[in-house]
């Protein structure tokens, strides 16, 4: 009886999916603040929880009302985009410590070998007009970019492709974290010291005093978590690159936000090296982990298609 108001209120598969994902990930979350005794801001996060608890109950009234289903499936998908973000993010600093620590030598060695050398880079940025606030701009408009799309493929009725962009992002949320805990680096801007007139000028959001704080933790982990001082912990892959062909991909189609997004994140290539702090190797892997995630989540859904198209011709012979 619960499995069938479950899937009769979270009527498409992708939604289940992030569901069971996010649960899981919940359960792990308590094992390892339990395990590891780890203090946490539960006030802090108990008001985020509730907000995408909120937003998705009033999704869910809106569809089983009947209401305005593309309205619904906007709010649930927010919802659920909130609620993942925050047991990810969390899972990610639980993972920490990590004994064989960040090695940013190899990074800054690639590099070097494809002839870029980040403090010349920061350096002729700043040499440019308005260059830096111009990257600034570009580097923060990540998240209100997914939430541009969310919006955009909700209320337009886009189920399937809302969907495939949300099991991208959760899958290539994962895999980051998988990599990166394998292979922790922090960026460039832990290996580099930039003179203190460059980096006064630079004002960078990543320099080097913020990388050595995500270095320490790698090496320490975490004495408190909470989501109002969460830093950004995972150089390679670069999870901005990510949601960058996230955003450009999944706008195709629609001419009035394409071209935006499409100029927009050509330039968030240099605004990830610069403000983000980042090898040119976490560029290349965060295209990567996208391409890879959303063939995944592309097969997925098919599968789940197929599945569904199965069931319906074995109800029917029945």
């Amino acid at each position: 009886m619960l499995k069938y108001h479950f899937v009769r209120i979270f009527t498409y598969r992708a939604e289940r999916i992030i569901i069971l994902v996010t649960c899981f990930l919940l359960f792990l979350d308590f094992i390892l603040i339990t395990l590891k005794n780890v203090p946490v801001d539960h006030g802090a996060f108990a008001f985020t929880a509730m907000v995408g608890l909120a937003i998705t109950g009033i999704g869910v009234a809106y569809r089983t009302s009947r209401r305005d289903g593309k309205i619904a499936l906007m709010l649930i998908a927010t919802g659920l985009f909130v609620e993942f973000t925050l047991v990810a993010s969390t899972f990610n600093y639980l993972l920490l410590p990590l004994p064989w620590g960040a090695n940013e030598a190899w990074f800054a060695q690639m590099d070097e070998w494809i002839g870029f050398h980040w403090p010349s880079y920061v350096a002729w940025i700043v040499s440019i007009p308005y260059a830096r606030n111009l990257l600034l701009a570009i580097y923060v408009s990540s998240l209100p970019q997914l939430v541009a799309m969310i919006l955009t493929l909700g209320i337009g009725g886009h189920a399937r492709s809302l969907h495939l962009f949300l099991l991208t992002g959760v899958f290539g949320s994962l895999m980051s974290i998988a990599i990166w805990s394998v292979v922790p680096s922090v960026g460039a801007a832990a290996h580099y010291i930039l003179p203190e007139e460059l980096s006064k000028a630079a004002a960078l959001l990543v320099d080097n005093s913020y990388a050595l704080k995500v270095t320490d933790l790698i090496a320490e982990g975490a004495f408190y978590i909470s989501p109002r001082e969460a830093l950004g912990l995972i150089g390679f892959p670069s999870f901005h690159m990510v949601m960058a062909c996230m955003a450009v991909w999944f706008s195709y189609g629609h001419r009035w936000l394409f071209l935006p997004l499409l100029l927009i994140n050509l330039l968030m290539i240099p605004a990830i090296l610069f403000h983000g702090g980042h090898h040119v190797m976490d560029v290349i892997g965060g295209v990567v982990v996208f391409g890879l995630c959303l063939a995944a989540s592309i097969h997925i859904l098919r599968y789940a298609d197929h599945s569904s198209h199965s069931c319906d011709i074995t109800s029917a012979h029945l």
